[in-house]
Formats: structure tokens, C-alpha cells, sequence
């Protein structure tokens, strides 16, 4: 990132994308979660009380076309975080995971399984929690399609029917 916002001494816009995890039904944390989920042995990670922010793929193509394209978001240059609006925590994922899928959310996940199934992203993601807001985006006018939980779930649900 500190490379790329070099070219700003030359005059050049220079915007670099902060992404939350991505929610697709065919990729990352959410194509790995919906097996779990759909046999109703998902469940909160942890204590549960660690942020999590996300955004959905629909959002996410429409905010980078935002950023190109979009008169009022023109000014936008340096770090842009690539987030629902609507941050959550991990017991409140997991609910929704829950509600859309329509199972269980009883059994926690103990920590070491959630190493152990995501890794890296489970150490830093997961259980370590982050809760970041996309104020850029939503100061120059972007409007999140998805920017609840649920329907960010349900969309991608439906996708893999």
C-alpha cells in the first residue's frame, strides 16, 4: 500500500482497496461456512463477542465501479475500506448464518477447529475480530445494495441453488 500511494507525488489518483472478507457462495469464508451451516453443525467461534466485518460480492463490484466511475467519488484517493456499512460480531454471523439456512447455531466452535479450518484467516479474521465502517464510500454517496447481514447471506444462498 505504501508503494502504490507513492504515485501520488506524481499527481496520479491512487486508491487502494481495504477489503472485508468477501461473502460468496463460491469463494472464501462464506463457500466454506455453508457446507458446515447447511449440515446444522455450524456454530459461534470462539466467544462469539469478536467483530466481523463483511461485504457482499454484489457490493463489492459495485463500490470499485463506484470508485472509477462515479463523479462524487472522484475525490476518494488513499485507503478505502471495502465493508458493509453494518459491521457485526461473530455470535451475530453466526445467527444470521442460522436464519437464512434455517438450522441450528448451538454447538461453539472451539478455537483450535477454527485454526485448524481456516488458518491464517481464522487466527486474524475470525477470532481476532475487526469491526471497520466504509466512511469514504458512504461519505461521497455509495449506497450498499446488501448492507444487512441477512440478505447479503440469502443472495449468495440462492445463488448456489
Amino acid at each position: 500500500e505504501s508503494e502504490a500511494l507513492r504515485a501520488q507525488s506524481l499527481g496520479v489518483r491512487t486508491v487502494c482497496l481495504r477489503f472485508a472478507p468477501i461473502f460468496s457462495s463460491k469463494a472464501g469464508i462464506l463457500a466454506k461456512l455453508l457446507p458446515i451451516f447447511g449440515l446444522g453443525v455450524g456454530g459461534k467461534l470462539g466467544s462469539g463477542s469478536q467483530g466481523f466485518s463483511w461485504v457482499g460480492i454484489a457490493d463489492v463490484v459495485r463500490a470499485i465501479d463506484f470508485l472509477l466511475t462515479d463523479e462524487k467519488a472522484q475525490a476518494i484517493k488513499g485507503p478505502v475500506n471495502v465493508c458493509s456499512p453494518n459491521p457485526v460480531n461473530n455470535e451475530q454471523f453466526t445467527a444470521a448464518m442460522g436464519r437464512v439456512l434455517s438450522r441450528p447455531v448451538i454447538l461453539p466452535v472451539p478455537e483450535i477447529a477454527a485454526k485448524a479450518i481456516f488458518g491464517e484467516m481464522g487466527q486474524e479474521m475470525l477470532l481476532g475480530g475487526q469491526k471497520v465502517l466504509p466512511s469514504k464510500l458512504t461519505a461521497a454517496g455509495f449506497q450498499f445494495e446488501y448492507a444487512d447481514i441477512d440478505s447479503a447471506i440469502a443472495r449468495e444462498v440462492s445463488k448456489k441453488k
